[in-house]
C-alpha cells in the first residue's frame, strides 16, 4: 500500500511522504495508548523527493484552454475560471456553492471574493480568495451562475481529456492551471504573503516554486485574458 499501487495507481513521492507522515503519527498515538511498543514506520527507508518544477501555461495556451472549455465543456467553465484565475483546486471548486443567502454562498460579489470554510479546503484551513476582473468576466459567460455543477467530476475529467489535445500535448501537465495562477500572481503582485494566502500554502512554497517563472509582460497578458464577448461583464447573478 505504501508503494501506492492499490487500484492500479502509483503515487508520486510527495504523496507517499504525506501518507507516511500520517501513518507515523497514528502509530505514535498507538504507542501512547500502549497498543504498540515501537513505531514500525520508522523502519521504512526515507523517500527521496525529486526537484519540483511547476509547469506554467503561456497566456496563449490559457486562452486556448478557456475557449475550448467555453465551446465544448461549458458546464465546467466556472470551475476552470476559478482554478486558473483564483488558484482554487478543482476538488475545492467542485464544492463551491452559489446561493441568494450570503451565509450559504461561497461568493461575496460586492467584495469580489470567494470564501471557504475550513471544512471545504484541502488544508482544512479557512481561506478568502480575491476574484480578478477577468475571472469575473469568464464567470459571467453563464447568464445565471449556479454551483455546484451537477456530475462535476465526470464533466471535468472529460474536459481534461480534450485539453492536452488542444495544446498538442501527450499528457496534461499536473496541476498546471493552479501553478500558472501562482506564477502570474506572484509576478504581478511581487508579494509572497499575498500569494501564499490566496493559494492556501506558505510563503516558503511561493518563493521556492513560483518566484520569477514568468516575465512581467506575460503576467500582464495573463490578467488581461477576457472572453471575446464580454456580455454582462461584472454583473454576475448567482442563483
Amino acid at each position: 500500500m505504501i508503494a501506492g499501487r492499490h487500484l492500479g495507481k502509483k503515487w508520486e513521492p510527495v504523496t507517499r511522504d504525506t501518507y507516511v507522515r500520517a501513518l507515523r503519527n497514528f502509530c505514535n498515538w498507538l504507542i501512547r495508548q500502549d497498543v504498540l511498543k515501537e513505531n514500525p514506520v520508522l523502519k521504512l527507508e526515507a523517500f527521496h523527493l525529486d526537484p519540483f518544477d511547476p509547469y506554467v501555461l503561456t497566456p496563449e495556451e490559457c486562452r486556448k484552454v478557456l475557449n475550448l472549455c467555453q465551446e465544448k465543456h461549458f458546464d465546467v467553465l466556472p470551475l476552470l475560471s476559478l482554478n486558473l484565475f483564483c488558484g482554487i483546486r478543482p476538488s475545492e471548486a467542485q464544492r463551491i456553492r452559489t446561493a441568494a443567502n450570503r451565509r450559504e454562498s461561497n461568493f461575496d460579489w460586492e467584495d469580489k471574493e470567494v470564501r471557504f470554510a475550513a471544512k471545504k479546503t484541502k488544508t482544512k484551513m479557512p481561506r478568502v480568495i480575491s476574484m480578478s476582473d477577468n475571472c469575473i468576466a469568464w464567470l459571467n459567460c453563464h447568464a445565471k451562475l449556479q454551483l455546484p455543477v451537477t456530475n462535476a467530476n465526470h464533466k471535468w475529467n472529460k474536459f481534461l481529456k480534450d485539453a492536452p489535445k488542444e495544446l498538442g500535448y501527450d499528457l496534461w501537465p499536473h496541476d498546471c492551471m493552479r501553478h500558472s495562477f501562482c506564477s502570474y500572481l506572484l509576478r504581478e503582485q511581487e508579494d509572497l504573503g499575498k500569494v501564499a494566502l490566496q493559494a492556501g500554502h506558505t510563503e516558503r512554497v511561493s518563493m521556492k516554486h513560483y518566484l520569477k517563472l514568468v516575465s512581467k509582460a506575460e503576467a500582464k497578458k495573463f490578467w488581461n485574458i477576457y472572453p471575446e464577448d464580454l456580455g454582462t461583464q461584472f454583473q454576475v447573478v448567482a442563483a
